[in-house]
């Protein structure tokens, strides 16, 4: 069978299955798996594997028909045994896997399959020394594809070199990538709650406060909006409390705008963790006829003005307004707000 298997003899194969058992080693310790993978036998690989042939067995060499495939250099081949569960960190004789193997080889397609089978593992602690030698190996810009992907299984698995290495080849605080919805590597790794994470970019970066650039506002509450609103609670506002702290010296202009736009929850975790709520941040959800967070910023101290009050009373007059209730509400908590002043 090992010798139809190696010269692609799909029926002959066939027939030796039923006698000879599909996972007979010969004297090199190889299966017929392994001598159709390495020689690009794809119909009798599909064969073997459907006839259920063990994808990680090991020669005499400890190499697996997936390394032996990965070595060739058949990507169709390692696709296929990739899809039954071959083992791709399975060690040979001298310690290397067949992402070592296709690296050795300069062979990014075969790589960027076993690459992406790592990142779909998830949570494999045993794989950062491989992903760390993927990206030493190529040139910088070969898997900015993958890097928001890369990051983020690093961020879960807490691999500081794998970070440091993307942080150091690529990755910029604003930098967006296809492979995480657009997103940046901040605001993904604060979405799934990863303090570590977040605290190990801003310091590399030296982010403390961060300077901003071309980062606004407005994508800053994007950034805090996305780590209260995830559902799972566990270190979230620990991730939100990381953020403020980097941020501080925006904490007032962040608060302000996220009053405006209607964003309670931020505007809660900013005044808890301090912030002082400044009288444009109440006119601008005045306006837009927020009234739970007028009632919130004039609750801690905020002061109207009489600028204010004129704007939402000309607004509450349209009758037919989708927001003319709380706009009437508004102005009388700001009135209510203005009389206590004028007591006082």
């Amino acid at each position: 069978m090992h010798y139809a298997a190696e010269s692609g003899h799909t029926e002959i194969v066939q027939a030796l299955i039923e006698t000879t058992g599909v996972n007979e080693k010969d004297n090199f310790g190889r299966t017929a798996l392994h001598w159709a993978a390495e020689n690009n036998r794809f119909q009798v690989v599909e064969l073997l594997l459907n006839a259920e042939a063990d994808t990680n067995l090991q020669d005499f060499s400890n190499q697996t028909a997936l390394y032996r495939a990965a070595w060739r250099g058949w990507d169709a081949i390692v696709r296929l045994l990739l899809g039954h569960r071959a083992a791709y960190h399975v060690p040979d004789q001298n310690g290397k896997t067949a992402l070592d193997s296709a690296v050795d080889n300069g062979d990014p397609t075969i790589t960027e399959l076993l690459l992406t089978a790592i990142l779909e593992d998830g949570e494999n602690g045993t794989n950062e020394p491989a992903v760390e030698r993927v990206l030493k190996s190529f040139p910088n810009n070969t898997w900015r594809s993958f890097y928001g992907e890369i990051m983020l299984w690093a961020a879960r698995n807490k691999h500081r070199t794998v970070m440091e290495l993307l942080l150091k080849k690529a990755i910029q605080v604003d930098d967006q990538f296809e492979d995480i919805g657009e997103s940046t590597a901040v605001r993904s790794t604060t979405g799934e709650s990863y303090l570590e994470t977040i605290e190990f970019i801003l310091e590399f970066h030296h982010l403390k406060p961060i300077p901003w650039g071309t980062v606004d506002r407005q994508r800053a509450q994007d950034v805090l909006q996305t780590a209260l609103s995830r559902p799972t609670p566990d270190g979230r506002i620990d991730v939100v409390g990381c953020l403020l702290e980097a941020w501080s010296q925006y904490t007032r202009a962040i608060l302000s705008n996220a009053a405006k736009n209607g964003r309670l929850s931020i505007v809660n975790h900013l005044l808890e963790a301090g912030a002082k709520p400044a009288e444009y941040g109440l006119a601008g959800a005045a306006r837009e006829g927020h009234l739970s967070i007028v009632n919130r910023l004039l609750e801690v101290g905020a002061k109207p003005t009489e600028d204010t009050l004129s704007k939402v009373f000309r607004r509450s007059v349209f009758h037919d307004h989708p927001k003319a209730l709380e706009y009437s509400k508004i102005k009388n908590r700001i009135r209510e707000a203005l009389a206590v002043e004028v007591g006082e």
